[in-house]
């Protein structure tokens, strides 16, 4: 119920746990000099955000990217017929590129979608 407030460092020999709350920096990093940290982080410096327009519902896109990163997708601007939603197949992503395709409930890539689609690049570690 209570806070620990610290000019410059805080160090323990093992551990420090926030049982009901967050552990945060306000204008520094958290770092872990030896050992990991634990859960879902994202490594913000390889996070790549983008637009791009779909011809015949697919589009490749180029960008800092890695086989195993996750590809977030939001429509921008629709355009033609557009399908249900967007996917990037995980086998399309690799090494500097990805694939966007539009998508029909059935599952096929819509060729009359035309739309801007929004994506970013998160690398989950």
């Amino acid at each position: 119920s209570g806070a620990i407030t610290a000019g410059t460092t805080i160090t323990a020999g093992t551990t420090i746990t926030a049982q009901n709350g967050n552990i945060t920096a306000d204008t520094g990093d958290i770092v872990a000099t030896a050992g990991k940290l634990k859960g879902n982080l994202i490594d913000i410096a390889t996070t790549a955000v983008g637009t791009a327009t779909l011809v015949a519902g697919t589009v490749t896109v180029t960008a800092a990217c890695v086989a195993g990163d996750i590809i977030l997708l939001t429509m921008n601007t629709p355009g033609g017929t557009t399908g249900v939603n967007y996917s990037a197949p995980s086998g399309s992503v690799g090494t500097g590129s990805f694939v966007i395709n539009s998508v029909s409930a059935a599952g096929a890539v819509v060729i009359t979608d035309t739309s801007t689609v929004n994506w970013m690049v998160v690398r989950s570690h």
